[in-house]
């Protein structure tokens, strides 16, 4: 049975000035099910002190293997790239550059095939 998918979590900027980062995760720890992400949404409450941040969407691994979309504008975008979520599979959101303890907000939207 498909039904709709909306995972949102949120992290945090940390570091110094304009060398901090957030790091949010999203898994799909329910056995036997596949995602089907087909929207991601990011946005972060920085006031952009230092600049726009910017986002890497890794799948897996923070690998250069693992890349599946990035922007230069990381603290407000919207993609459509289409990935698939197998139990155990998590999407990894990386920022870079926002202010110190401003948040980041990762969110996928899609389907989720439950195999009930």
């Amino acid at each position: 049975m498909k039904i709709d998918l909306y995972e949102s979590e949120q992290g945090v900027f940390t570091g110094v000035n304009n060398a901090t980062t957030a790091t949010v995760e999203i898994r799909n720890d329910i056995y036997g099910s596949i995602w089907e992400v087909d929207t991601v949404q990011i946005s972060t409450d920085s006031a952009q002190t230092y600049g726009v941040s910017q986002f890497i969407l890794y799948l897996n691994s923070v690998t250069p293997g693992g890349i599946r979309d990035s922007t230069y504008v990381g603290d407000g975008a919207t993609s459509e790239t289409k990935i698939t979520m197998r139990a155990g599979d998590r999407l990894i959101g990386v920022w870079t550059g926002g202010d110190p303890g401003a948040n980041a907000t990762l969110t996928v939207r899609g389907t989720k095939e439950t195999g009930r």
